[in-house]
């Protein structure tokens, strides 16, 4: 099995001065540009293997500083700054919808689905997320011709079915 440890590169960026985890905001997990940093780091070892993947760089991106208030799900006043990523140009398509009799969990329901006509020679990839890779497909999903994003909790025991129904040439576990 193929692993990637993002510890090393993200503890580098730290001690870079690169903010890559909120102190406040959404503790314990990485912060857009730490995704950014994370994901990039993975697309650049699965581009290992095929060399069609590109790989995230910082002209695909516009970043900005917002300033978060609150904690999440609370009026707890924290005033954080934080950067947001937005890509420039995006060439995938939100097909989820098309994906209505899909089996997920009730509880872990979080699925989405794109697809990249622009490049349909990029190897297709599922991957079976936790909460650092949710809301995070900005990251990804131009990197592969089809990109199906589920939440691992719970439907990680039905794995065989999301293979068999999206049949990807890269299956990824966050």
């Amino acid at each position: 099995i193929n692993y990637i440890d993002n510890t090393i590169v993200l503890s580098n960026a730290a001690k870079a001065g690169v903010s890559v985890f909120n102190q406040k905001y959404d503790a314990g997990h990485w912060n857009e540009t730490g995704a950014y940093i994370g994901i990039s780091n993975i697309l650049s070892k699965l581009r290992e293997t095929n060399p069609l993947i590109p790989v995230n760089s910082d002209e695909d991106f516009t970043k900005s500083e917002i300033v978060n208030e609150y904690l999440p799900m609370s009026y707890f006043r924290i005033n954080e700054p934080t950067m947001v990523y937005e890509r420039k140009n995006s060439e995938v398509t939100d097909i989820t919808s098309s994906d209505s009799d899909v089996q997920i969990d009730e509880t872990y329901n979080d699925f989405t689905h794109y697809v990249n006509p622009s490049h349909p020679e990029y190897p297709s990839i599922l991957v079976f997320r936790g909460s650092y890779f949710l809301g995070k497909e900005k990251f990804m999903n131009e990197s592969f011709s089809e990109s199906v994003f589920v939440h691992s909790y719970h439907n990680i025991f039905n794995m065989e079915y999301y293979i068999e129904r999206y049949n990807p040439d890269i299956v990824l576990f966050e």
